[in-house]
């Protein structure tokens, strides 16, 4: 929302996009942290709470990442079948409701991870087919 502000209103630069990203990363981390601490402090397993959290956590990480080094590359694409606009609004809404069962989180976390793992090799394969001009 800030940096489409900062378009909106003429004030985006460069250093404003970098900041707009790294913002939106560290945000993402910081949501991902706090559910590796609760389930941490519940006592949960690796496989129940904090693996779940790890892959989606890294899985989002590598959509972002895919991103960046694509257009790096000078391919842009922010497609995808799970990007941020969907991964966030979910888990948020999830989580702000109060009402999600542990499991059903530990579920929803799973979906999440192999969505962003999808999305990743999306934005991988996109970038090969545009290189090879299909």
């Amino acid at each position: 929302m800030d940096g489409a502000l900062a378009r909106a209103t003429g004030k985006a630069s460069r250093f404003g996009a970098l900041l707009d990203s790294a913002m939106d990363r560290l945000s993402e981390i910081a949501l991902f942290a706090g559910l590796l601490l609760h389930f941490a402090l519940r006592g949960d397993s690796l496989l129940a709470g904090i693996l779940p959290v790890f892959a989606a956590l890294t899985g989002s990480l590598m959509v972002s990442y895919m991103r960046a080094r694509a257009e790096s590359l000078g391919v842009e694409w922010r497609g995808g079948f799970f990007p941020r606009e969907v991964r966030i609004p979910l888990l948020a809404s999830a989580l702000i409701g109060g009402h999600f069962e542990e499991e059903a989180l530990q579920v929803l976390l799973w979906i999440i991870a192999g969505g962003t793992y999808l999305t990743a090799a999306q934005r991988l394969i996109f970038v090969k087919r545009r290189e090879k001009g299909d």
